[in-house]
């Protein structure tokens, strides 16, 4: 077979030559907006300051001027931050060898500025968010590889990057933390494949360090413990031993997989304490209360998160609804995988369907807030991929979802152009109800974090 064969036939080759062309076509390295911001100041202020204090970073990058309310001080003494820490340890290794270099540079007398924010800082933290993306699509492609083959594995997992959100994220806004998002889940998916069966304590530590790290990223990836919660009790009825030694099998399996959760929970629970004064607490309870956003469980907008113009899943990623299917159809081949890859995107689209800004609260491309489920999905578009090949060829199929490729990247043009509406934008710093440093009012925030319904006394500044 000919070099040019061998790569045809390969997955990888087809992958890297994807990113080759997207990420000079895409890629814009530039930190703007609030949340990005938000994220980033973690990361300059812990590598660059050495402390968590982000009051002096907020100040550089003119956050106050978008967000006032963000200027309050906690009863800690830190700066008040609504966004997650997590994307800054996923950055640092690429951010703090940037940081020595320059720091190095610049002692030996070379003009550069070691002060965490230059072209050198951003662009690598950036290229490091891509590289993270790059990272979870190998990773799914090696889970669906296994039961899909090369090519159609490979066809699938392209075709949800290419087709989904997930373009954008990557490379147009790389300091969000969706990319990462896409990253940990597809890391908690191929770790739950690596270690089947769980027949062994270790691998039950590996799964419960993958989820771990996931909720260090975004909270809301807590929601996936209830996959081995119910794959651990699902087990207890499964052998003929008796109960007592399967009870034991059951708590040695639960243990070893909260141990490997609190690898990466528990230091997350020791910043919560040290910056926001509760072992447990929600980043966002000052903010929620202030724009009125919260989760009712019972009253979730499934319609309108699944097709609404408004940010709708299936309506901006038409794609996704044959990868859905797809996940069906992987029942077939494996029971458990096929469960474990639609449960996740159910239990990722419920919350988000619970939440008042289910559309992503305002200026955003697509289901934003549902980047963490797309690994399901690309798995999902894989196991379709191969059932439609049985009747049509490949090179058919990549056209076929050429098209849906084609529509994303129109929205995409039509986003950076404006001429879709971005959302309604938020209200301005000066229409909220202003809220201080005072220690009584944000004791109150404390006591009340897991609650929707704790309110705030305006207060006069």
């Amino acid at each position: 077979m000919t070099t040019a064969r061998r790569l045809a036939h390969s997955g990888a080759f087809w992958i890297l030559l994807c990113y080759g062309v997207t990420l000079p076509l895409f890629f814009r390295p530039v930190l703007h907006g609030v949340d990005p911001v938000g994220y980033f100041v973690w990361l300059r202020s812990a590598v660059v300051d050495h402390n968590l204090d982000v009051a002096n970073e907020f100040e550089d990058l003119g956050i106050y001027r978008d967000f006032n309310y963000q200027n309050i001080t906690l009863p800690t003494g830190y700066r008040y931050n609504q966004w997650s820490s997590g994307p800054a340890l996923l950055w640092t290794p690429a951010y703090a060898p940037v940081h020595a270099l320059l720091t190095g540079l610049h002692a030996a007398g070379v003009p550069v500025a070691p002060d965490g924010y230059g072209v050198p800082y951003t662009l690598a933290t950036a290229f490091a968010t891509t590289l993270y993306g790059l990272a979870g699509i190998f990773l799914l492609f090696r889970v669906a590889r296994k039961y899909t083959g090369e090519l159609p594995a490979a066809l699938g997992v392209i075709t949800v990057w290419l087709a989904s959100p997930l373009l954008f994220y990557m490379y147009s806004s790389p300091f969000m933390s969706h990319t990462l998002d896409f990253f940990v889940n597809a890391l908690f998916l191929w770790t739950w494949e690596q270690t089947r069966p769980a027949a062994r304590w270790t691998g039950w530590v590996r799964r419960g360090a993958a989820l771990g790290l996931a909720i260090v990223i975004r909270v809301q990836n807590v929601f996936l413990i209830v996959i081995p919660a119910v794959y651990l009790i699902w087990q207890l009825f499964q052998h003929a031993t008796p109960m007592r030694s399967r009870l034991l099998h059951l708590l040695s399996h639960g243990v070893a997989f909260s141990g490997g959760l609190m690898l990466f929970v528990g230091p997350l629970m020791l910043f919560w304490k040290t910056v926001y004064g509760s072992w447990i607490y929600n980043t966002y309870a000052i903010t929620n209360q202030l724009d009125g956003i919260h989760a009712d469980f019972l009253r979730p907008h499934l319609w309108q998160l699944a097709f609404s113009n408004d940010h709708g899943l299936f309506f901006w990623s038409p794609v996704l609804l044959v990868a859905l299917v797809g996940m069906v159809v992987a029942w077939r081949t494996d029971h458990e995988l096929s469960a474990v890859i639609l449960g996740a995107a159910i239990l990722h689209f419920y919350f988000v369907s619970s939440l008042t800004t289910w559309n992503g609260g305002g200026p955003s491309f697509g289901a934003r807030l549902l980047s963490g489920s797309l690994p399901y999905y690309a798995v999902g578009m894989a196991f379709a991929v191969a059932a439609l090949h049985r009747w049509i060829r490949l090179r058919y199929l990549a056209i076929l979802c050429g098209v849906f490729v084609l529509w994303n990247m129109l929205l995409l043009v039509q986003y950076a152009l404006g001429s879709i509406p971005r959302g309604a934008d938020r209200p301005a710093a000066t229409d909220r109800r202003p809220i201080s440093g005072d220690p009584g009012q944000l004791a109150a925030h404390h006591r009340c974090v897991t609650s929707t319904h704790c309110t705030i006394a305006p207060v006069m500044r």
